[in-house]
């Protein structure tokens, strides 16, 4: 077995690492970690770049909005933007990493159309522990109803 890197994860990584050169000194200063609207505000720049760029999603599938990228493409991706010290997915942690991949798998071709707007940062999912916040990610994002038969969405409450 060769596990040395080929020459398309070669050029892969060339690519993404000029390109993080390249962009990284144009960004502003990150944000007091306490001031949540700078922070979304530099997050979704941040984010709309890779997506301007072709990398955002780099897991996802190529059909539904991301790079498509192998897993070594991916471990590459992680590695230079590590190296690089470039932002983190940030703001939209809910939607990259887990609700967007949720509706790949599981998602209604209706639900499938949120993704659109979740990779390329026209919204961000705020969720948390609280019921009223899951409500809002169950309605907003994944199109399920408040109630089902007079009570709560399962695995929601």
């Amino acid at each position: 077995m060769d596990l040395r890197f080929d020459t398309g994860e070669l050029a892969f990584r060339a690519r993404l690492r000029a390109w993080l050169a390249e962009t990284l000194p144009t960004l502003p200063p990150q944000p007091h970690r306490d001031d949540w609207p700078a922070r979304r505000q530099y997050d979704t720049g941040w984010q709309r770049r890779l997506f301007e760029a072709g990398y955002a999603g780099v897991d996802w599938p190529a059909e539904h909005g991301g790079l498509g990228a192998s897993p070594v493409e991916q471990l590459i991706f992680l590695e230079e933007t590590a190296a690089a010290r470039a932002p983190y997915v940030g703001a939209n942690f809910v939607g990259l990493l887990h609700a967007g991949p949720t509706l790949i798998v599981a998602g209604t071709e209706q639900q499938r159309a949120a993704q659109d707007r979740i990779i390329t940062l026209a919204y961000t999912i705020a969720a948390g522990t609280s019921q009223i916040q899951k409500n809002i990610l169950a309605e907003r994002a994944l199109g399920l109803p408040k109630e089902l038969g007079g009570g709560q969405v399962p695995g929601l409450a």
